[in-house]
C-alpha cells in the first residue's frame, strides 16, 4: 500500500499536505474539509485481497484520459470506475499488462467528452457504471477505518498533470 500510495502521488503531481493517517471512515469527508469547502484533494485508501482500493472523495481522480491512467498502472493491473449521480457521469477504465482494455465514459452535461473503447465489460450508460461500482466487492469491503491521504491543490482534477 505505501508504494501504491507513493506511486499515485507522483503521478498526481502533489504535495501532502499532512501524512496519511488512519480515520474513521464515516468521518472522512468531515476530516477533509474545512466547513462546507475540500482542504485539497482526499483520498481514503485502504487493502482488500491484495489490492490498494483507492476512493476519490473530492473528485481528483475524474475525467483523466486512459493514457494517462496507463502511465500509472504501467505493466500492472489497474481498474478505475467511478460516477457522479448528481451531474449524470460514469466511468470505467480497465488496464492490464500495459494495455487499456476498456475505457468508457457517458457524461450527460458534456457528451463531446463521452469514449467507448473496448468491450468487456457491455457499458451503454453511466448507469451501468452505477451498477458495478455499487456491486464491487471492494468497495463493499471497506472497512471501519481507512488512510485519509491529502494533496495540495484544487480538489477535482482540474491540475492533473496532462
Amino acid at each position: 500500500m505505501s508504494q501504491a500510495l507513493a506511486r499515485v502521488q507522483r503521478w498526481l503531481g502533489r504535495e501532502e499536505l499532512e501524512p496519511p493517517h488512519l480515520v474513521k471512515v464515516l468521518d472522512a469527508v468531515r476530516l477533509a474539509c474545512d466547513a462546507d469547502d475540500w482542504r485539497g484533494a482526499a483520498l481514503l485508501v485502504f487493502e482488500h485481497g491484495g489490492w490498494t482500493v483507492l476512493e476519490d472523495l473530492s473528485g481528483c481522480l475524474g475525467a483523466i484520459p486512459p493514457e494517462r491512467w496507463l502511465e500509472l498502472a504501467r505493466e500492472d493491473s489497474l481498474f478505475v470506475a467511478g460516477y457522479n449521480d448528481a451531474i449524470g457521469c460514469g466511468e470505467l477504465v480497465a488496464i492490464d499488462s500495459g494495455v487499456i482494455l476498456r475505457a468508457f465514459v457517458d457524461d450527460e452535461q458534456s457528451p463531446s467528452d463521452n469514449r467507448d473503447a473496448g468491450d468487456v465489460p457491455v457499458l451503454h450508460s453511466w448507469t451501468d457504471v452505477v451498477g458495478i461500482v455499487d456491486d464491487d466487492p471492494f468497495y463493499s469491503a471497506m472497512p471501519d477505518e481507512a488512510l485519509l491521504l491529502m494533496l495540495a491543490g484544487p480538489a477535482g482534477s482540474q491540475s492533473t498533470p496532462v
